[in-house]
């Protein structure tokens, strides 16, 4: 099965999910099912940038900077973590 892009975004995270940064990683719970994830440092700046509403062409910039990344292969990581949160529920499209 080919792999979509999601949306650009903006992204909001979804009402069943609280989260907490711990240190460099942040840590989610789906309080509807009790299940709990865990996300790196890059993946909990990405996560923030969420939160803060930002669209997907701004946060792949945003972290190919702040890692000295080029953008293609942030975008192709992004893309690949967006479509991660999407399907497991975590994020939805803003309103």
């Amino acid at each position: 099965m080919a792999e979509t892009s999601p949306p650009a975004g903006p992204f909001k995270i979804a009402p069943h999910i609280s989260w907490r940064r711990v240190e460099e990683e942040s840590v989610l719970l789906n309080v509807d099912t009790g299940e709990y994830y865990s996300l790196d440092p890059t993946a909990s700046s990405i996560w923030e940038r969420i939160e803060r509403g930002d669209k997907t062409a701004k946060i792949v910039k945003d972290i190919a900077k702040e890692y000295g990344k080029p953008e293609t292969r942030v975008e192709k990581d992004a893309q690949e973590f967006l479509n991660d949160l999407l399907s497991e529920k975590l994020i939805q499209p803003a309103d």
